[in-house]
């Protein structure tokens, strides 16, 4: 079966951090240098601007947004990653404790298991 379009041309020329992942994985271009050399310009502005505490101008979509983009990209784990990791975590401020002690905390698994919570309520 003959596509009247070429549905990867969006991502022939493209230098998002999707589009790179395209073009190396789906369109083989993984050793050419054009690749590489955009690869390199987009984890450069992907690492720009990040923050000491690890984060992007103390945005948490910000920051996450930069690291699904060097997944995409960098694929390797380095320090700027690790501590960008670390500053989300530190953000999540509820706790367990917190969360057990909501009494309208439900907890489903499964729609073959049962509903769990304090007052066995459904969800």
């Amino acid at each position: 079966m003959k596509l009247r379009f070429d549905p990867y041309q969006i991502f022939r020329s493209s230098q998002t951090p999707a589009g790179l992942y395209a073009r190396q994985k789906w369109l083989d271009e993984s050793e050419t240098t054009q690749l590489r050399q955009d690869f390199q310009r987009c984890v450069s502005m992907l690492l720009a601007d990040q923050s000491s505490d690890g984060s992007w101008n103390d945005d948490p979509l910000a920051t996450i947004n930069r690291l699904f983009g060097l997944h995409l990209t960098q694929r390797s784990r380095t320090r700027q990653i690790y501590i960008a990791l670390d500053w989300l975590l530190d953000g999540i401020e509820i706790t367990v404790a917190e969360m057990l002690s909501n009494r309208r905390l439900i907890v489903k698994t499964s729609s073959m298991m049962p509903v769990f919570g304090t007052k066995n309520m459904q969800a």
